[in-house]
């Protein structure tokens, strides 16, 4: 059983996906799109033709979107959990609002990404210094409420989705390279 992962290069949310599926020792091979090319094969597998898309090898409808690949992986492949126990709901619950800031955090420097393409007398300084904001405030701020190192120790999903060099590039869990 090997998979494909169709990702695009600095995709943060196709890195969470690789990691999970490193975690969970599953087998795949990435494949890197882009996906707004006239090449792609993204719609194919994804109506919203947006990147990660995992692909089966058995013929079985692919998955996509980061956050619903992860649930799907963590629901068809238990073990090694990433998530903390059922019966630990707030701790559970606390790892999905964590998942929930740093995809909005990730949003919004994709959005700002863009924003730098554009020519420099029509880039909205206003929006690009709000997308630094929430990257530097609002993610401290929800880590630093939540006692987060303390619940990172219980929750590998915690770790891997809070993690500023997850996306950089930089992050590592259990000693392998995100």
């Amino acid at each position: 059983m090997t998979w494909e992962l169709i990702s695009a290069t600095p995709s943060p949310y196709a890195r969470k996906v690789r990691i999970a599926l490193q975690e969970k020792n599953l087998p795949f091979e990435l494949k890197t799109e882009v996906p707004w090319d006239n090449t792609t094969q993204t719609p194919q597998y994804n109506p919203l033709e947006k990147l990660p898309v995992l692909i089966f090898n058995d013929g079985r409808p692919a998955v996509y979107e980061s956050h619903f690949i992860l649930e799907w992986l963590e629901t068809k492949y238990p073990q090694p959990s990433l998530l903390p126990s059922i019966d630990d709901a707030d701790d559970r619950l606390l790892v999905k609002q964590i998942e929930v800031v740093v995809d909005g955090i990730c949003d919004a420097l994709v959005l700002s990404f863009f924003e730098n393409q554009r020519d420099e007398d029509k880039r909205s300084k206003p929006w690009t210094d709000r997308c630094v904001s929430l990257e530097t405030t609002q993610y401290h701020k929800v880590m630093s409420a939540n006692n987060h190192p303390a619940k990172c120790a219980k929750s590998k999903a915690a770790c891997v989705l809070s993690t500023p060099g997850l996306r950089t590039g930089t992050a590592t869990i259990s000693s392998r390279t995100a």
